[in-house]
């Protein structure tokens, strides 16, 4: 992740008033972000390998303001 956007709905879910994406205790914080791909899952996400991307998290258990998501 090189970089993660710091929204209202981000610090809304970090004091649990965001009913959205509720989120386990505990979690990492964030819904979207920037970065490098450095590995893939799956085959079609092969190529992205090495690409900058814009992503958003799209579990409950994984945040953008991490280190790797």
């Amino acid at each position: 992740v090189t970089a993660a956007a710091c929204n209202p709905s981000d610090l809304m879910t970090l004091t649990g008033h965001y009913g959205a994406v509720p989120r386990p205790v505990p979690f990492v914080a964030g819904l979207e972000g920037t970065g490098t791909v450095v590995a893939s899952g799956g085959p079609l996400g092969r190529w992205l390998v090495g690409r900058r991307v814009a992503f958003g998290a799209t579990r409950p258990e994984t945040g953008t303001w991490a280190e790797y998501c």
